[in-house]
């Protein structure tokens, strides 16, 4: 049966009026909180559903359904075996000139190398049954949205991290004991991304997860002039961006401040000077009242 009336058909998509109408007729059943189905083979509930309102935001929000998904899903019902479509982010970006600084082969031979591979080559994701690893475990297509340059240090944090909690729910347990040699935990898991810790340091594109045991514990790494925070949560930041803070530290940005890593040698003398300035005050007015206190006896 075909989508009803004011559905596109299934032809190529070409214009932005074609686009809209598309997503328009996609989102009727999507954007149901409820939609969902039963997979056959596991028996487990896949969930449909597409928030319309972060999906507008999204970087893919400009993009026909059928840009990405096989084209018989214009047809409803759905054919059987349509979620079976393999999609990866490589198949459409790596090559186009556009996406190139992304690095999308990089990304995918660094995740072929993470705990989550390496230990796992089948790609079975525990918290998904059947479920294969992929791209879209991590990242929903259809509310992702790339870090912008200029955007706060703690919206980053709380995104990566809520993307990792979406599987390592046990850590959300305030009773949980690992990290527990981490100083301040919470304050650290709301001010560092998880994957700031557990990926190679080298590693520019931040998806060659490390096992649990190999993940950064050296204060030093990221409270330090050396920080690593500065390669990685850091990274981002535009060089106009930057440029505009002055005599700022480069690690104080976006209200963001990190023991260590943040100091400003001119700051830090300015400080001690008023230090030594204030210390000298007060051993000059005790030697005054000292030198002081023979004459006014003397005139009681």
């Amino acid at each position: 049966m075909l989508l009803g009336a004011g559905q596109v058909p299934a032809a190529e998509v070409q214009d932005d009026a074609q686009i809209t109408a598309e997503r328009k007729a996609c989102l009727v059943c999507h954007q149901m909180a409820t939609i969902a189905y039963r997979d056959p083979a596991t028996g487990e509930i896949r969930d449909l559903h597409i928030d319309r309102d972060r999906f507008a935001q999204s970087n893919h929000a400009a993009l026909a359904c059928t840009g990405c998904h096989d084209k018989d899903y214009v047809r409803y019902p759905h054919r059987q075996g349509s979620a079976d479509e393999a999609l990866t982010c490589a198949g459409c970006h790596d090559d186009d000139p556009k996406f190139e600084r992304y690095r999308f082969k990089a990304v995918e031979a660094e995740f072929d190398r993470s705990v989550h591979v390496r230990e796992n080559p089948d790609r079975q994701h525990p918290g998904l049954k059947q479920q294969q690893l992929t791209c879209f475990s991590c990242h929903n297509a259809h509310v992702f949205r790339a870090t912008q340059p200029g955007e706060a240090i703690e919206q980053i944090v709380q995104g990566h991290n809520r993307v990792c909690m979406s599987c390592h729910t046990a850590f959300q347990d305030p009773t949980q004991v690992s990290h527990a040699w981490l100083p301040n935990r919470q304050a650290h898991w709301k001010a560092v991304r998880c994957l700031d810790c557990h990926t190679q340091q080298s590693a520019s594109l931040s998806h060659e997860i490390l096992p649990a045991g190999q993940g950064v514990r050296s204060c030093d790494d990221c409270h330090s002039k050396g920080s690593t925070l500065l390669n990685q949560l850091y990274s981002y930041r535009s060089a106009q961006t930057m440029a505009s803070q002055g005599l700022l530290s480069t690690a104080v940005f976006n209200q963001a401040y990190v023991v260590g890593m943040s100091r400003n040698v001119l700051i830090d003398r300015l400080a001690l000077g008023l230090l030594g300035l204030t210390l000298l005050g007060l051993i000059a007015h005790g030697v005054g009242r000292y030198r002081a206190y023979p004459a006014k006896r003397s005139q009681a």
